[in-house]
């Protein structure tokens, strides 16, 4: 499967043969797959935006990582303002840095929007190679694959269904108030004469989300440790012939846990499988060449079998 690069989508290849065999597909003669130019044109745009809502997408990912890199340095110098002048105490204390994540909530939920809109685009041509379907929504292209409906454009969506059903299951309103409940992005921790700064990674569900409250009280009985992260604490000490104790490392860290990830890193495999779809897409566009569609077969029980 090709990759994406900075610069150019794993699907750029595929993308430039189905523009080369719009290109050579005529608009006359008997019963052509475009009528007129003009239904060629809008063809073509439909394709273009199924793209410019991945570069959409590809913009918010950006941004994320941005936010991302700024909120950690900013944690860094606030944890270096208030560090003690003086030698750490042999007690704890900590110092937080709160940081709003409202934007990471919003590039996230525009993310999301942005590919699920490029999906319902991609099935409006796709679907015109599928004699008597017009579709306008990726659902109505699933729904076919999952009554055992057989086309070549039937067989890309059934090989990314279950992609493209968490895609559109996702609930961003509940990841909303999960992201908002990270109650900071740095903290200073000392503990007898030791300091390290702790940094929060910002994290969301892997899968579809559960149902999460979003209300006045729920909001105040947010814990310090916000919901998808582990914390770990280490802490080692050294006893001397005399029995004196010495601290020799102290460290805090959090990561996400079970069945949660890096916001950065849900975007960027989302990103990377609307990519093969539309890689998948074009390439079985290229390979029909614009010929008449064909009609849907079922598939017979036996052949499931």
């Amino acid at each position: 499967m090709p990759k994406s690069s900075k610069s150019h989508p794993a699907f750029t290849a595929s993308l430039n043969k189905v523009f080369e065999a719009l290109d050579a597909c005529p608009t006359d003669g008997f019963k052509p797959f475009f009528p007129k130019l003009a239904d060629k044109e809008y063809y073509e745009t439909q394709v273009m935006f199924s793209v410019r809502k991945r570069e959409a997408a590809a913009y918010h990912l950006v941004n994320v990582r941005r936010h991302l890199a700024n909120d950690l340095k900013a944690s860094q110098r606030a944890a270096l303002k208030h560090a003690p002048n003086t030698k750490p105490s042999k007690g704890a204390f900590s110092v937080s840095l709160s940081i709003s994540k409202g934007e990471y909530v919003h590039e996230l939920g525009a993310f999301l929007g942005a590919l699920r809109s490029g999906l319902d685009f991609a099935s409006v041509f796709a679907s015109r190679s599928i004699s008597g379907v017009s579709a306008h929504s990726i659902t109505t292209l699933v729904k076919m694959v999952d009554e055992g409906k057989v086309a070549p454009m039937l067989e890309v969506v059934k090989a990314h269904r279950d992609w493209i059903l968490a895609l559109r299951a996702y609930r961003d309103e509940t990841v909303h108030r999960l992201v908002v409940a990270s109650p900071a992005s740095g903290w200073r921790v000392s503990h007898d004469g030791l300091t390290s700064t702790v940094s929060l990674p910002i994290v969301v569900p892997k899968s579809i989300p559960e149902r999460v409250s979003d209300t006045r009280r729920s909001r105040s009985m947010d814990a310090d440790v916000p919901l998808g992260l582990n914390e770990f604490r280490k802490h080692a000490v050294a006893t001397f012939p005399d029995g004196t104790i010495q601290a020799l490392d102290h460290s805090v860290t959090y990561s996400p846990a079970k069945g949660y990830i890096a916001i950065d890193e849900f975007m960027r495999r989302h990103l990377e499988s609307y990519d093969a779809f539309l890689n998948d897409i074009f390439g079985t566009l290229s390979t029909l060449d614009f010929h008449p569609p064909s009609k849907p077969t079922k598939l017979s029980t036996s052949a499931s079998l």
